[in-house]
């Protein structure tokens, strides 16, 4: 039966040297690579701005993970709607916040925001 040892820190990328011991000794060096790396998110759009209208606003971001599992995004306190590249989406007049979210294979997960507003009441003079 083999036996695990604990470590106390997460361990490094690089190469590490193991020994099993199930009845005989055999011992080999494998590699890996921890993924800690959050996925890194920008947003192009929609901007920090008013717009006069308020369908088909344009969602237009950018992703940089290589392990990419999961993008979503919530606007306001809605529910999260699950996309896989830029889309598009309506919102309501007054004041909204926009966020997107990302994981990777590993579930490191990030996220990033931006606010605008909607006004489509035309100015009375």
């Amino acid at each position: 039966m083999a036996e695990w040892q604990p470590i106390s820190t997460a361990p490094r990328d690089g190469s590490y040297f193991v020994t099993v011991r199930a009845g005989n000794i055999d011992s080999s060096s494998i590699n890996f690579f921890v993924d800690s790396i959050y996925p890194s998110i920008s947003i192009q759009a929609p901007q920090n701005i008013t717009y006069n209208f308020n369908t088909s606003l344009l969602l237009n971001f950018t992703i940089n993970e290589t392990n990419l599992d999961r993008i979503w995004y919530r606007l306001d306190s809605n529910n999260d709607i699950t996309i896989v590249n830029n889309s598009t989406f309506n919102a309501s007049e007054g004041s909204h916040t926009l966020y997107i979210f990302s994981n990777d294979t590993v579930n490191n997960t990030n996220s990033t925001y931006v606010s605008f507003t909607i006004d489509t009441i035309p100015i009375q003079i």
